[in-house]
């Protein structure tokens, strides 16, 4: 397969007030990169045998104004690690625990709902409907849990272990396991409407748009199946391309997702061609998430990338000072990320500048709705609201 290839030039107890600009020297010692090729940290193997993929596509459309300087309302420890964001209702949070728990807190005030045990460990994001949460087990299980008081709706034994973050479209739930399988359930009985399979663990969330169910694996490849049915639509062409922990973006008619080969990759929608790839110098595990024409992505050198989605030019990368593992939230102009030697910040989508920092922080930065905001921390979550002059 034939890429146009463009190398990147470019170098707690209580959280009481969180914003505004970073000091000179540190912006300084971190900043926006638009030439020079970055060393980055090492990268560690062995988190690459977990990994830490992500999910994609937030992009956050705001009802009011949600930016910097905020005020933190609550903030409530988790007791263990938050791998991933949390699904957000109109009432509650939905989150995952890495020791197996699900746990539902009140929007408003912090406060716990209810705890629901499962087969540990938990890598993903919770999918939400009107009724119910579901939710992708390492332990080998899918469930569906109701959004009330946690009770098991069913449960779905998979036969393998799954971290890829279930996919609710049309009442029906899409998600892969680490033996190479992609399932689509029916989202009120957990009963199999199709399973396919493929060469390598798929560990990412699947993708879907214009009649096309997208998906990474660990064989290298990509590809797009027929929702409805299952059937393979295509499969990208030419050696593996690296591992896809990525979950992929679609817009524009192009698909596009990080490799553990260090590079950001493009491709059509309608027939898996590639179109062009960015390297970076360190795994992306990191979901892209498109924005204006935009796309955002971090990668496990250290840096934020803003790249161009029709040529994959870069328009800014930013230095944060640690791996990068999670995706990026881009909510009301800034796109914040998260970073593995801890934590958040918030960057000028436009300009690559640095608007906010905080040190709570480690896979994923925030999660955001239409009229809240929340700081992902390590084993923690906090609910902030902007200080309005």
């Amino acid at each position: 397969m034939k890429f146009h290839s463009r190398k990147i030039v470019a170098a707690t107890a209580t959280l009481a007030l969180l914003g505004g600009m970073a000091s000179t020297a540190f912006a300084a010692e971190h900043g926006p990169k638009r030439s020079g090729v970055r060393s980055g940290a090492s990268v560690a193997r062995a988190h690459a045998a977990h990994g830490a993929k992500k999910t994609a596509r937030r992009v956050v459309h705001v009802a009011k104004p949600q930016r910097p300087p905020f005020k933190s309302l609550w903030i409530r420890p988790m007791g263990a690690m938050l791998e991933f964001p949390p699904a957000i209702g109109e009432r509650a949070t939905y989150i995952e625990t890495s020791d197996g728990r699900v746990v539902a807190s009140s929007a408003r005030t912090g406060r716990p709902l209810w705890t629901r045990q499962l087969a540990a460990p938990l890598a993903s994001k919770p999918a939400l409907d009107s009724d119910s949460v579901y939710v992708s087990s390492l332990g080998g299980f899918v469930y569906a849990l109701r959004q009330k008081d946690g009770t098991v709706r069913w449960q779905f034994a998979v036969g393998a272990r799954s971290e890829s973050s279930p996919l609710l479209v049309d009442g029906v739930l899409y998600f892969g396991a680490q033996d190479g399988s992609l399932f689509a359930l029916d989202a009120k009985t957990g009963r199999v409407r199709w399973h396919q399979h493929v060469d390598g663990p798929i560990k990412g969330a699947p993708s879907i748009a214009a009649g096309r169910l997208v998906v990474g694996s660990y064989d290298g490849h990509v590809y797009a199946f027929d929702p409805k049915t299952g059937r393979v639509i295509w499969r990208t062409e030419g050696a593996a391309l690296g591992q896809f922990y990525s979950s992929p973006a679609i817009s524009g008619g192009r698909v596009y997702i990080g490799s553990t080969d260090g590079n950001i990759y493009a491709f059509a929608l309608s027939g898996g061609r590639g179109l062009w790839s960015h390297k970076t110098a360190g795994y992306v595990y990191a979901s892209p998430v498109i924005d204006h024409g935009t796309l955002y992505a971090g990668s496990y050198d250290g840096s934020l990338y803003a790249l161009d989605t029709d040529t994959g030019r870069a328009r800014w990368s930013y230095a944060v000072g640690g791996r990068i593992s999670g995706s990026a939230t881009v909510v009301d102009g800034i796109v914040y990320v998260a970073t593995l030697a801890g934590g958040s910040y918030g960057i000028d989508t436009r300009s690559g500048v640095q608007l906010w920092h905080s040190p709570i922080g480690y896979y994923s930065p925030v999660a955001a709705s239409s009229n809240a905001f929340y700081l992902v921390g390590a084993s923690s979550l906090s609910r902030l609201h902007t200080i309005h002059p």
